[in-house]
């Protein structure tokens, strides 16, 4: 993965604040937390879309956003930030699209912090 790429997908900053309070393991424990709490939220996403359930579309958006962000995944969040507040207002049209973004997205986030680690 080129530099370029990955300053476009993660702040390396946020990386190295949490590489500084704890060490390499501390971040490579944190990486493996928000890949494996990420994926059960993407699989509850996709769900409620499918059962047009907009609250726990919802629910999921808000917490994989917030995750996104203490990893350093701005993008990955603010696309979150959007399905979190169409699922608040019950407005799904559109949303498989959305959704789809985001999955690509976030498998692009996921290779980049594994290389991080």
């Amino acid at each position: 993965m080129s530099e370029d790429t990955l300053v476009d997908l993660l702040d390396t900053s946020v990386l190295d604040s949490l590489k500084e309070i704890g060490d390499l393991d501390f971040l490579r424990e944190l990486v493996g937390d928000f890949l494996s709490s990420s994926t059960p939220y993407l699989a509850t996403m996709r769900k409620a879309l499918q059962e047009d359930d907009p609250a726990s579309l919802h629910m999921a958006a808000h917490a994989m956003k917030s995750a996104s962000a203490n990893m350093g995944a701005v993008q990955l969040s603010e696309l979150c930030k959007e399905i979190e507040a169409a699922g608040r207002v019950g407005d799904l049209v559109k949303m498989e699209d959305r959704l789809d973004t985001l999955e690509s997205h976030y498998a692009l986030v996921a290779e980049a912090l594994q290389t991080q680690v």
